[in-house]
């Protein structure tokens, strides 16, 4: 009969133990899901915000058109939308460094040229990095 409770108890141990562990992965599981929803969306506002930038790019470009044929000069609209872009970046870039995606740039100790990988020489002007 001791031997029954021992085995009915060892039985009972490791079903306790395994909801236990299911319990854990359901937690975790879920835990990375939001994870994984928290980064979409970053990227998705990022994505929004890079559209922005097209689109303001493409007005300034008919603005300045407008001007070269002759048109009415419209240049504080001008610096408005260029001023836009500006906060549009520094939020992308923000966004960016939040996800893990931002770039790394370093600069040639020799000319200051912006250097976006590993190299042996800068690119710009030859100097050994």
């Amino acid at each position: 009969m001791d031997e029954l409770y021992s085995l009915l108890d060892s039985v009972k141990k490791t079903a306790e133990a395994a909801g236990e562990t299911a319990s854990n992965a359901a937690y975790l599981a879920g835990k990375k899901s939001g994870e994984i929803l928290d980064a979409a969306k970053l990227n998705f506002k990022i994505a929004g915000l890079k559209n922005d930038v097209k689109s303001a790019l493409l007005e300034i470009g008919g603005m300045i058109y407008q001007t070269h044929s002759g048109g009415e000069d419209n240049q504080e609209i001008l610096l408005e939308k260029l001023r836009e872009i500006d906060v549009l970046k520094a939020e992308i870039a923000e966004l960016e460094i939040r996800t893990g995606r931002a770039e790394k740039i370093d600069t040639c100790p020799a000319c200051g040229a912006e250097l976006k990988s590993d190299h042996a020489y800068c690119g710009h002007c030859g100097a050994k990095l």
